[in-house]
């Protein structure tokens, strides 16, 4: 097996190989890091009878074609929104504190953080409340300060997809519950986010942002 990891993120996964290559025989397991142009090599690669990749949807539409190319084996897991249901019967001052972290943990950078947030109309107006109140209290800043609860997102090119989804938010002139704002750009950080009701058609409801929305 060969594992890719993010060119942005690349450590944590190399590392865990290097420690788990002690373990294995030699070469069952190897770590390769690269750019963009290490994706298409191995999807067109003759000798990898088998791709697994998880992304984008529309870099795994990429993935499909290319390794088509020598009839590969192929497993996708894409990009989408998972969403939390929250019913009227719950304590909603345990259960904000719980729902705030599955969706912000890591700033949203996680593919299981809860994108998609429905709530019971009898108790909607009260759970939004506790939900900012909760999120209001953490420290949210660059990583040269102490304290944080959320740190910035990870790079430029993540910072700006983030961007776009509060952009058409505001063009299309829907409510934010809080935040909505980027900031000036330094150090990648963006305040959390809560846009109250979108629609179902909306950009922040069928893409997934990766980074400080709900």
């Amino acid at each position: 097996m060969i594992v890719k990891p993010s060119p942005f993120t690349p450590y944590s996964t190399l590392k865990f190989i290097e420690m788990s290559q002690q373990f294995l025989p030699p070469g069952v397991l190897q770590g390769l890091n690269g750019d963009d142009k290490l994706g298409p090599w191995m999807t067109e690669h003759p000798g990898i009878e088998k791709i697994s990749f998880t992304g984008s949807t529309a870099t795994g539409k990429r993935v499909l074609m290319s390794s088509a190319k020598t009839l590969k084996r192929v497993t996708l897991e894409l990009g989408g929104n998972s969403a939390c249901i929250v019913c009227p019967d719950v304590d909603i001052q345990k259960v904000a504190p719980l729902v705030a972290l599955g969706a912000f943990y890591n700033s949203s950078q996680i593919c299981v953080a809860s994108k998609r947030l429905y709530v019971h109309k009898d108790i909607y107006d009260e759970m939004q409340k506790a939900l900012v109140g909760v999120i209001q209290s953490w420290k949210v800043g660059p990583t040269s300060e102490s304290g944080l609860m959320l740190g910035p997102v990870q790079n430029e090119m993540q910072y700006n997809i983030v961007k776009t989804f509060f952009e058409d938010c505001a063009v299309n002139g829907y409510d934010f519950a809080m935040g909505g704002k980027m900031g000036d750009g330094s150090g990648f950080v963006i305040q959390p986010a809560i846009v109250d009701n979108p629609p179902h058609d909306s950009k922040i409801v069928k893409e997934e942002p990766f980074g400080k929305s709900l």
